[in-house]
């Protein structure tokens, strides 16, 4: 599954990135990472914006980049 469709306050462990080159590197700037656990916090009332909880810091990211990462579900 990717990191578009977890539910707002669900979590997940990143899985892989499937982006390469300067996207690729972004990303694991922003601390998404294989391994890393994030939570949906919030989305935008329009669309195409969502936001992630990650290592204490809420990052918000494009559809068309959560869409690359692969994360698995974490049981609560």
């Amino acid at each position: 599954m990717n990191a578009t469709q977890i539910s707002v306050g669900g979590k997940a462990r990143v899985s892989s990135l499937g982006v390469t080159g300067q996207e690729r590197r972004r990303l694991m700037d922003l601390g998404f990472m294989p391994g890393v656990e994030i939570e949906r916090v919030l989305e935008s009332p329009l669309g195409g914006t969502i936001a992630f909880r990650i290592r204490g810091t809420v990052v918000a990211l494009r559809d068309d980049q959560t869409d690359k990462i692969e994360v698995t579900p974490c049981k609560n």
